[in-house]
């Protein structure tokens, strides 16, 4: 390939790979520990994606719009805690907490 020549590389979606309960709780579980309102919020988007229109309708339900993930993020504006709560209500996930390690 020469050096002017483009690549044609479509958009990663990773809904394709949540395909099952399982992914999708390490993807989640991911986000959820990146400690980012907007990081879980899109995670959450995706998944509702990935789960299809039911789960979608009740992410609108919950407050966050699916389509999230296609608009800009506003990363000075992240949706509310109230909203991220009731978003992973809606599609049937659940928090499980532990006690940190403390650093070494």
């Amino acid at each position: 390939m020469s050096s002017g020549e483009k690549l044609d590389l479509s958009p990663f979606d990773a809904t394709e790979y949540l395909t099952d309960d399982e992914s999708i709780g390490y993807y989640f579980d991911d986000a959820w520990q990146s400690e980012s309102p907007v990081e879980i919020a899109d995670a959450l988007a995706v998944i509702a994606r990935a789960k299809g229109p039911a789960a979608q309708a009740a992410m609108s339900a919950a407050g966050l719009p699916a389509d999230f993930r296609d608009r800009e993020v506003d990363w000075n504006n992240p949706p509310s805690w109230d909203v991220i709560l009731a978003a992973i209500k809606a599609l049937g996930l659940k928090l499980e907490g532990s006690v940190a390690k403390p650093a070494a």
